[in-house]
């Protein structure tokens, strides 16, 4: 029953949406992957960004948790030429009170932690997290190969060491099974 009102609510309001947003493919993508999700009784689903930050149709969504990988300066012409405005791109992202992680620092930290604190979010920084479960893992017994997978390692053990405190269906994995998980990621 909730699912099919939540659905009903969904299609009244997107019927009020300008056509003009239907007719970018991200949002499309991100309202039929949740549409999905609704449907199917998803318990937690990962979703990613486009370019990522305060323009992408993901901030439609109300997460568990954000996370925020690394800054680079790729598609400038959309989120500026400096680390500085890129980081201020991405970091809209956050939103009040949901944990945002972040995984490199990228002599931008102050922007996130800027931002976060504006949001009132917690905010963690990957590359200063001390694993409270998952310290084990290093990146050779990743299916994952490359240099920068040791990086995302970190980023994904704060990720899933925050939802594990937030989230009943985490709760009851082991953590085992989490590593295993995080080891056979392809």
């Amino acid at each position: 029953r909730n699912k099919i009102y939540i659905f009903h609510y969904l299609h009244r309001i997107f019927e009020n949406v300008r056509v003009y947003f239907l007719e970018n493919i991200r949002f499309r993508c991100t309202i039929g992957q949740n549409i999905i999700n609704l449907i199917c009784g998803v318990d937690m689903a990962v979703i990613e960004c486009g370019l990522g930050g305060r323009l992408d149709a993901t901030n439609i969504l109300h997460p568990e948790l954000c996370v925020i990988t690394n800054i680079g300066l790729d598609h400038c012409e959309y989120l500026g030429t400096s680390l500085q405005s890129v980081a201020a791109e991405k970091a809209g992202i956050i939103k009040g009170g949901i944990p945002v992680v972040v995984g490199e620092k990228s002599g931008v930290a102050d922007v996130f932690a800027g931002r976060a604190d504006e949001c009132g979010a917690p905010v963690v920084f990957a590359e200063e997290y001390r694993p409270v479960n998952f310290g084990a893992i290093v990146a050779e017994d990743l299916d994952l190969k490359g240099k920068c997978q040791q990086k995302n390692i970190k980023t994904v053990v704060a990720a899933l060491e925050t939802l594990e405190r937030r989230l009943e269906c985490l709760k009851n994995c082991s953590v085992e099974e989490m590593s295993d998980g995080i080891r056979n990621a392809a």
